[in-house]
Formats: C-alpha cells, structure tokens, sequence
C-alpha cells in the first residue's frame, strides 16, 4: 500500500514527471510566442521604387486686356496742383513735362508722343514723322484725278513746264495741281539729298503704282525749320531735273538743270553779284552746284521752308541739297573745286542712309554727318 505525503499532498512517484512536463510546456509556449511576436511586430523594410512622371494638365492662361478710352488724356502738365494740411497750405507748380500733349507731330497717343522709328526713313522720306521735318505731296501729270489720261507727254512737254511757271506766279500754290492725280501716301523728309539714280525712284517711295512711266511728277514738301544760335545761311543744290528751295515766302535757290527751267521765270535773282560761279559736282562733271541766295534765322525763330522736286522726261533723277553758314570755314572739296559743305538736314542722317549716300556718290562730294541740324526742338 502507497504512503501518502501528508505535508505536500502529492503522491509519490508522479512530481517529476509532472514537473518536467510542465517545463517542456513553458518552453514551448515562450519559444512559440516569441516566433508570433517577431514575426509579426516586426516589419520587413521598406523598398522605394520611383515613380513615372505625371502627366499634369497645364492651366491656361488668357492674356490681360486693358480698354482704354479713346477720349482719354492726361491733365495739362502745367495745371497747379494744390496740396492742403491742417498747418500750412502751399501751391505747387509744376514744370512741364516732355513728351505730354498734342506731340511733336500732333500725332500723339493719349497725349504721348509716338517717335517714328528713323531706320524706316528712305530718301524721299519716312510714312511716320519724327516731329521735325517737312510733309511731302507726290503729283503724277499724265494722269487727272479721275485716272483718265491728260496730254502732257513726250520729252519737251510745254504744258509741263507752264504748270511749274503757274504755281511759281501763284505764289507756291499746291491748287494750280489740284487737277492731277496725287498719290494717297505722304513722306515726312528730314533732308532732300538723293544722288543720281533712276527717275522712278519716287514714283516707287510714294507708292504710284498707276503710272504710265516715270517722268512728268513732282513732289511738293512744305514745313518748319529753326536753328538754335540763328545765322545767315545759304543753299547749295543739283537737280536733274528739278530742285527749288522757298525760306519764308521767298524762293531762295534754284538747282535746277538748265535745259528744264521754266521760260521767263523770273521770281528769283538767280546769282547774287560776285557769287555766280557754280562748281561741277566732280572733275569734268556737267552737272554743277547752284549757289542760293543768302538768309537769316533769328535764334530759335522758327520759318516756313518749302521744297519742289521733280522729273520732266524720265530715265534718270538726282536732286541733291547742302547748306552753308557764314563765317564759317569749311575745307576743300579734294580733289574737286569748292568747299566740302554739309547737307541740310533737320534732324541727324540715319546710319543706313549714310551708308547709302557713300555707296551711290564718289567721296569727297559733300559732309555727309556734319553740320547744323535745323531742328525745332
């Protein structure tokens, strides 16, 4: 018979077992829970991939429109403005302000002024004004304004040259061409000095695409001149055919070429006395500089200048003007006879006609880049 262990209550012969069992157990349950826990709790790391562009839509943007009102200008530069505090009141005038109000031309925009881009400028003129230069009018004579055909034709045309005697006894009167074709486009010149060349010449620049042939026009430019320090000047000039200048009212040179003047026009005294030696243009030339007559400009006084260019029978046209200033000394035209005189011009030669001039004209004829600049500003 089995002895019980009264003090532990556990029979004898089973402890062990049981208690290996129960730490076989345990550790199975720990090893088991830790493969749970490390398995789950821990994540396994992160690999990044990158990813394809994205295709974003692009946002379309419209562009600003500002209206601006056509009778829209600004206040008079010269207007007072008053400013007011509790302490001092005090008036303040403004200067006036450049490049404000009707503009040089009178062509502004909203009161500022839109300068004419100078590369654009052609012998004969630019479609744009730069705010100093005199407006040319193009007048076809084979040609009435309806388009029907008129008489003057043919090489030595009187009916012509009795226009050009009319408008000179008119006193510089654009109506006695009131009945001929005028060409719609007008050139703003800021100097006349258009070496020979072909007579279409301007026909093409005022845009006479109805001619019958390039003879029988002429170009009438009317505007004002000034001069800063003022002085006493006189033109030189060359046509062929025509070249006539007019300072206030008064004809002051006639350049033109001797075998187209007008007959028994008598409005100017073409030489004054003593100075009625014309220079050919170069050695052995028959064509020769026509000195003018001498006038004066106050300082800062602004004139009225007229210019008349034309063509009588075609083929060829030059018309080539320069200005000279007394009491000033100018070198010698080697190897020509004469002084080297600079040509008139209103406002400074463009680059690109320079270039031009040099190209069509031997050196030594003129100063193309010196010389007073007539400008009224």
């Amino acid at each position: 018979m089995k002895k019980r262990n009264r003090k532990s209550g556990i029979i004898k012969g089973r402890s062990t077992a049981f208690l290996v069992s129960m730490a076989i157990h345990a550790v199975l349950i720990i090893l088991a829970g830790g493969f749970v826990v490390f398995n789950i709790v821990r994540p396994e790391p992160k690999v990044f991939e990158p990813v394809e562009e994205i295709d974003r839509p692009k946002m379309k943007l419209k562009k600003l429109q500002v209206k601006v009102k056509e009778n829209s200008r600004p206040r008079d530069s010269t207007e007072r403005i008053t400013t007011k505090t509790t302490l001092v009141t005090e008036d303040v005038q403004l200067p006036p302000m450049g490049g404000v109000g009707d503009g040089l031309g009178g062509t502004g925009v909203g009161g500022f002024d839109i300068m004419a881009d100078m590369e654009q400028m052609t012998l004969l003129g630019g479609e744009a004004s730069v705010g100093n230069d005199l407006l040319g009018t193009y007048y076809y004579f084979q040609q009435f304004r309806d388009g029907s055909s008129t008489s003057i034709k043919g090489n030595r045309n009187s009916r012509f040259t009795s226009l050009l005697q009319e408008f000179f006894r008119e006193g510089w009167d654009a109506a006695v061409f009131s009945r001929y074709w005028r060409a719609p486009v007008k050139l703003y010149a800021t100097q006349f000095f258009i070496p020979s060349t072909i007579s279409s010449v301007a026909p093409d620049y005022f845009g006479d695409t109805r001619r019958v042939e390039a003879a029988h026009w002429l170009a009438h430019y009317k505007g004002k001149i000034s001069h800063k320090e003022g002085g006493r000047f006189r033109f030189w000039g060359t046509a062929d055919d025509y070249l006539y200048v007019r300072i206030k009212g008064k004809t002051v040179l006639d350049g033109s070429h001797p075998a187209w003047r007008p007959e028994n026009y008598a409005e100017w005294d073409r030489y004054a006395p003593n100075e009625d030696q014309m220079y050919p243009i170069v050695n052995n030339s028959r064509f020769r500089w026509g000195v003018g007559s001498w006038f004066e400009i106050e300082p800062g006084e602004t004139v009225e200048m007229e210019v008349l260019l034309g063509e009588h029978p075609g083929g060829t046209f030059r018309a080539m003007l320069a200005v000279q200033e007394e009491g000033v000394e100018y070198p010698d035209r080697d190897p020509y006879p004469g002084p080297l005189l600079p040509i008139f011009k209103t406002a400074p030669t463009p680059r690109h006609l320079v270039d031009q001039i040099q190209y069509m004209l031997p050196p030594g004829v003129v100063d193309i880049t010196n010389g007073p600049v007539f400008s009224r500003y």
